[in-house]
């Protein structure tokens, strides 16, 4: 195993990695910010705005989340380890860093709730939510942080694990694709009991009407999913070969 160089800066990958990626977050938001409020108005020349254009464009950032997920492991650990980095100590940074750039991605997709409420304001339009959510109005900014956390965190992490076993072995992917994507369908169905069709009706089948949703039971789920993709991913990464080793 490759011994970590020495540095005076302990977390200098995650530091650099955030650094990087905050960077670029910052950047791709405010573009996709830009676009998506100018397509409301775009709309709006049409045909009356009564619902949150936010929360349906706020399913796009979650497939970036994911892809946050997949560089971690797929692209930046090997690089970090053909640089003399321990595999754990390029996870335990690159985690840090991810945790941090979703983090930032979930305080701007909850500010971006907020901008379009003065925008709606202005215009007089009303911000109605389709969708079921921790939160009951677009106004409930804490709320709307968790369940974007809870979100983004899921999806970071089945990123991360099937970015590994496609790394490994792109047979891997076979198998843990499907898995990640059954983890945030689970992420999601519980976020937004309407999301599926069959989890809804399989609540009206066991009398639990979706009607809200839990905010212990999103974070019993959330914290399920990491139990398993954590230690899977650390089973795939912990001996991680190198491509393209010279002999």
């Amino acid at each position: 195993m490759n011994a970590a160089p020495q540095t005076a800066d302990r977390w200098v990958l995650a530091r650099h990695r955030l650094r990087d990626d905050a960077l670029g977050i910052l950047l791709l938001w405010s573009g996709f910010a830009a676009f998506v409020f100018a397509l409301v108005f775009a709309v709006a020349a049409f045909r009356p705005i009564e619902l949150s254009g936010w929360e349906t464009a706020s399913q796009i950032p979650r497939w970036f989340a994911g892809g946050m997920g997949i560089y971690m492991t797929a692209v930046y650990l090997p690089l970090y380890i053909a640089h003399g980095f321990t595999r754990r100590e390029s996870m335990r940074q690159l985690t840090v860093a991810t945790a941090g750039s979703i983090t930032l991605l979930a305080v701007l997709m909850t500010l971006g709730y907020a901008i379009e409420r003065g925008i709606y304001a202005v215009a007089g339009w009303p911000q109605e939510l389709v969708q079921s959510h921790l939160f009951d109005h677009a106004s409930n900014y804490p709320l709307i942080l968790l369940e974007f956390l809870l979100l983004f965190t899921v999806w970071a992490a089945a990123g991360a694990f099937a970015g590994s076993a496609i790394y490994r072995n792109p047979a891997y992917g076979l198998f843990a694709v499907p898995v990640g994507l059954a983890m945030v369908v689970v992420s999601e169905a519980a976020l937004n009991p309407g999301f599926l069709e069959f989890v809804t009706a399989i609540g009206g089948w066991l009398g639990v009407e979706a009607d809200g949703v839990s905010v212990t039971a999103s974070l019993v789920i959330t914290l399920g999913c990491l139990a398993l993709a954590t230690p899977a991913t650390w089973l795939l990464v912990r001996d991680l070969p190198l491509r393209n080793q010279q002999a």
